[in-house]
């Protein structure tokens, strides 16, 4: 399993790690590796819990070389995002649609999340991936469960998520459509 996020609260990775111990009852074999920096009091409490939690590997900031190679060699990727009011009023820090869920989908890598922003929109009612509500490590733990002993899901999930993406998130099929909202192309300098 993997989860890439910068390590604040609305990423989730706190209820993930709670999610992963209830999930390694029933699968005691499970590793869980999670990608992200932070600096601040809260991202090193949960360097220390992961730590100390037998499966998990915090691995820090990485090279987006290296995220692509966690995502494809992922059997299974996760994002608890939840809505926290303090992260979503600084500047820049709202994600509508984190994008490294657009990248799991693009590497065939199933995808638990929580109904955050457009994520619902992007994995539909397990159209494209497996919504859990937000701050519930049950519902989480029980989806992982599911994914991770559920082939034929998972190959219909994933299919479905490249075709998506393919499809709806792909700057040769999009940058014609914003031309055509917008009506001034974009030019590099």
């Amino acid at each position: 399993i993997v989860s890439v996020g910068r390590l604040v609260p609305m990423k989730g990775h706190d209820v993930l790690l709670s999610a992963f111990r209830r999930m390694r009852q029933q699968l005691p074999t499970a590793s869980l590796s999670i990608i992200g920096g932070g600096e601040d009091q809260y991202a090193h409490q949960l360097r220390r819990l992961g730590s100390r939690t037998p499966g998990v590997t915090m691995l820090g900031e990485q090279p987006q070389s290296r995220v692509y190679a966690e995502l494809k060699s992922a059997d299974l990727f996760v994002l608890a995002c939840r809505p926290t009011q303090q992260e979503y009023e600084k500047p820049g820090r709202c994600d509508g649609l984190p994008t490294v869920i657009l990248e799991a989908m693009s590497c065939r890598v199933p995808v638990v999340s929580c109904p955050v922003g457009a994520v619902a929109e992007l994995l539909g009612n397990r159209e494209r991936g497996l919504l859990c509500p937000p701050g519930d490590d049950s519902a989480l733990a029980t989806a992982i469960v599911e994914l991770l002993l559920s082939p034929k899901l998972v190959s219909d999930l994933t299919t479905a998520a490249f075709i998506h993406v393919r499809d709806n998130h792909n700057l040769d099929v999009n940058y014609p459509k914003l031309v055509g909202i917008f009506g001034v192309p974009c030019t590099t300098t």
